[in-house]
């Protein structure tokens, strides 16, 4: 398994997924059988924000640029059953190889179906704002009217079920500690 951390300044909150997280690898473990990742090469680190689970894969000898993996997860109104649920997922995805997450279609045989995933104009709009651009300069960079990128802005809100625009900044806010160039992003 990787290695996890629990980033946030709330103690109740780290301590609070820390149990959930040993729950979920426990349960992984006695039914997975203590699974090893085929490739020594790499060394994966899941770092757990409030709400956001960054995948970071940091190979050994490669060329490749840093490949983090960002997924959004929103825990307020669930049971502990389906926390725990989202927990399991985050570990099965980071279960993966890197070479896995180049292709889509691999990628989203492992997430439930129900889920709406980011287009590929959302993900790029959420990388310009985590580099910190304005809605009128991501408009400029996309070719497109200012009403398209609040549009695009909206269903990104809808779609990581954060309510208002704080909530979204506060995601933005852990993407811009990350290279997110190369990175994916996944809603859980």
């Amino acid at each position: 398994m990787p290695a996890i951390s629990v980033c946030t300044e709330n103690q109740f909150y780290n301590l609070g997924m820390t149990c959930l997280i040993n729950d979920v690898k426990k349960k992984r473990d006695n039914y997975f059988g203590k699974q090893v990742d085929a490739t020594t090469e790499q060394d994966k680190i899941i770092s757990f924000h409030k709400g956001v689970a960054v995948i970071d894969y940091k190979e050994k000898k490669s060329e490749h640029p840093p490949f983090p993996i960002i997924i959004i997860f929103c825990t307020k109104n669930l049971l502990l059953s389906e926390i725990k649920t989202l927990l399991s997922y985050i570990l099965k995805i980071a279960q993966r190889s890197r070479r896995e997450f180049i292709h889509l279609n691999k990628m989203k045989a492992i997430l439930p179906t129900e889920l709406e995933q980011l287009t590929f104009h959302e993900m790029k709009i959420i990388k310009l704002l985590a580099k910190g651009n304005s809605i009128s300069t991501i408009s400029q960079i996309m070719n497109c009217k200012k009403s398209t990128t609040y549009t695009h802005r909206r269903n990104i809100l809808r779609k990581t079920r954060t309510v208002n625009r704080q909530r979204l900044n506060k995601i933005i806010q852990v993407l811009k500690n990350y290279d997110t160039k190369y990175s994916d992003i996944i809603l859980l």
